[in-house]
């Protein structure tokens, strides 16, 4: 072959691979000058098809977005309720628009949005060259949801650090995630979406500039526990390399819908459809307006506040949400949770990969000083000992339990927990007691889950936790997730509270994807804060360790890596963010031995405030959310129903029952076994504040 026809070949290869990549040109060994900004245009070939997609660069600092692209076939008629169907990239594609986002409501109660929104977005610093890629992340909205869109987040923060997000959207509400616990209705749908626009993802990012390699699953709230369910999940096995989790776990109680067929049920009587027969329901449900759907999931929600303590309020899903489908059966198709997400932890039934996870200081604050406020204040005069007696035993059937374990409760320990700084000052002793129970909720919601999730994560693989500790007053959380009973007033309260992070990464968006005013007040601490924080995002992203600059006493930046969790080791190192980042260990010692019944920590000299004598602790069996004991939790039955509902005055007067001397060592059950041959004469009930807290609320959940 002449050496011609060779050159020719070599510059043919050459212009081949160039189709799809820009390489830098050289010329005499030397660099070329830097060649004209690329158009936002992106060329694709792929599976036959090919594609070109339009998309707009940022004016500030130049980087490419690439907006509403559909990743699935619109999710309406006949595949209402069905798994997405893949779209492809296919011809000229505008992506220069937001799509819409997924119906759901406003913070007025008005709906927004469509059915049809499976829509992803692409930001990106770069269209392709001759480098491996960018790292990945896929971004995850939060809202409970039921709430939310990825129009909301704009990523300039990130994408100037050299990484690529694309943030995409599931549907809500029943739409997403309706339940009948059938083949006909099996849920989870808003997860399948999830996994498609991964699988996207994996498809079409090189040609944007990324690493298909390198994906990070990224959320926040309801998205961080959904970016655990993608990464723990038979369907995203192999796809991820990490997971960043914002305020939110697996074995959180509102990352679970336990009771799936309420919904269904309700949503089938207030339409009309049939309930006895999931097939004819779902044909049925399948011919109404997509609007009157989550009008009733907005009734179902109305209701559930009226009829619910605070505490669910700000601990569970007041809407359709993921469920534990169970092992599959080889008929029909896969499930995509097979198993609880607290046994997955206890029996490391988890991905080799790393973690990223953490909270924010004062997750309940902004609710407990805000909306909240009156009711509580109200039952911490009206109610004694409302701290110890009626807020704790609620709250532990808020945490989690993992591995086959028995929790043991000691109440003199919680009382010394929660005791009020002593005052004269009647409104101030009340003022310090709405403290402790945001305290206490932060712990038991949002603290001790986190805990719960490192420490079983770290045992064999890498884990990070961060605190998000920096006082921020500037009310970030109502900006991107509003209309969450979580969310107060940050600004108002002067409390860092839930979502508030977020605007140290992302720069906010109103749900149609149009800037909302920018927050100009930011000093000279936030601006460092947001550079501390993105840059630890980044960092595990790129590296799969955590690292940040801190400030040094002669005020120079060095370079701050975070070890490991460390299992069931006490090391539990964290990372405090603040302006000057701190690494420090034993993450909330005191507290998350007291939570979860570790009780060699709260008994020991760095836990003095705790001591107490350990005889007759309360204990929680295995997957049990409630205190069993021999003595009643409450001295003094007969005076108040219903404590945390109420707006006191006392609501309902009932005699005081016999307390039963419940056996020191109870038989171990079978499943479905009803455990009234163990306690005689115990009347099931379905709210627990109706009988003394010292009995289980409901004796076949104790062991199911």
């Amino acid at each position: 072959m002449s050496s011609r026809l060779i050159l020719l070949v070599t510059v043919l290869a050459v212009a081949a691979e160039c189709s799809h990549r820009r390489q830098k040109r050289i010329v005499g060994g030397t660099e070329a000058p830097v060649p004209p900004v690329d158009d936002p245009v992106v060329f694709v070939t792929k599976q036959e098809r090919e594609a070109r997609v339009y998309g707009l660069r940022d004016h500030l600092t130049g980087y490419y977005m690439f907006r509403g692209i559909r990743f699935a076939e619109p999710p309406v008629g006949i595949r209402r309720f069905q798994r997405p169907v893949p779209m492809f990239l296919d011809g000229d594609v505008n992506a220069t628009d937001w799509g819409a986002p997924c119906l759901q409501p406003d913070v007025n109660g008005a709906l927004v949005g469509s059915e049809d929104c499976l829509f992803l977005n692409v930001f990106t610093p770069a269209l392709p060259d001759a480098t491996d890629g960018y790292p990945v992340f896929i971004w995850i909205h939060g809202g409970g949801f039921r709430r939310g869109a990825a129009t909301q987040y704009e990523m300039r923060n990130l994408v100037n650090k050299n990484t690529i997000v694309v943030s995409i959207q599931y549907r809500l509400g029943s739409l997403g995630f309706l339940c009948t616990n059938s083949k006909d209705l099996s849920g989870n749908n808003g997860l399948f979406d999830m996994i498609l626009a991964t699988e996207w993802v994996r498809d079409y990012i090189e040609f944007f500039g990324g690493n298909n390699k390198n994906i990070i699953a990224f959320g926040q709230g309801s998205g961080a526990s959904a970016a655990y369910f993608l990464g723990m999940s038979k369907f995203g096995r192999g796809y991820y390399n990490g997971i960043v989790a914002m305020s939110g776990t697996p074995v959180s109680r509102s990352a679970v819908d336990r009771q799936p067929r309420v919904a269904s049920r309700s949503m089938a009587t207030s339409t009309n459809c049939p309930d006895n027969d999931t097939l004819e329901m779902v044909r049925c449900l399948r011919e109404l307006p997509a609007s009157q759907l989550i009008e009733q999931d907005s009734k179902q929600e109305t209701s559930a506040k009226e009829t619910n303590n605070f505490v669910d309020d700000l601990s569970i899903l007041l809407n359709p949400g993921p469920v534990v489908e169970g092992k599959n059966d080889l008929r029909s198709l896969p499930n995509f949770v097979t198993q609880e997400p607290e046994d997955s932890l206890a029996e490391d039934n988890i991905p080799d990969i790393p973690l990223l996870t953490g909270v924010v200081k004062d997750e309940t604050g902004g609710a407990v000083h805000g909306p909240f406020k009156n009711k509580i204040t109200q039952m911490l005069k009206s109610v004694p000992d409302f701290l110890t007696k009626i807020l704790v035993p609620s709250l532990q059937k808020v945490v989690p339990v993992i591995g086959n374990v028995t929790q043991q409760f000691v109440p003199a320990a919680f009382t010394k927990y929660l005791n009020p700084i002593q005052s004269d000052n009647n409104n101030a002793k009340i003022i310090n007691a709405v403290e402790k129970v945001s305290q206490a909720l932060n712990d038991a919601i949002f603290n001790v889950p986190a805990f719960l999730t490192v420490r079983n994560w770290s045992k064999k693989r890498k884990a990070f936790l961060y605190s998000f500790d920096h006082d921020s007053k500037k009310g970030f959380g109502k900006d991107f997730l509003d209309g969450l009973p979580i969310i107060g007033n940050s600004a108002q309260t002067g409390k860092t509270s839930h979502g508030d992070d977020l605007g140290y990464i992302f720069e906010p968006n109103n749900i149609f994807g149009k800037p909302l005013p920018k927050n100009d007040n930011f000093n000279e601490e936030d601006e460092r804060v947001k550079e501390i924080f993105t840059d630890l995002i980044v960092n595990f992203a790129k590296t799969g360790n955590v690292s940040v600059n801190a400030k040094s006493k002669d005020g120079n930046f060095l370079p701050l890596s975070l070890p490991s969790f460390f299992g069931d080791g006490d090391d539990n190192t964290f990372l405090s963010i603040k302006a000057n980042p701190k690494i420090s260990k034993q993450f909330k010692f005191c507290e998350m031995g007291l939570w979860t019944g570790i009780n060699e920590r709260f008994t020991s000299a760095v836990c003095s405030l705790f001591h107490v004598d350990l005889k007759n602790p309360l204990k929680t069996v295995h997957k049990t959310l409630m205190s069993i004991s021999k003595e009643p939790i409450i001295p003094k039955v007969g005076k108040v129903v219903d404590l945390l509902d109420m707006d006191g005055i006392p609501n309902k007067v009932i005699p005081t029952p016999k307390i039963l001397d419940i056996p020191k060592t109870l038989p171990n059950p079978q499943p479905n076994k009803k455990i009234e041959k163990v306690i005689p004469n115990l009347k099931k009930t379905t709210d627990v504040m109706k009988v003394p807290l010292g009995i289980p609320k409901n004796p076949i959940s104790l062991f199911g």
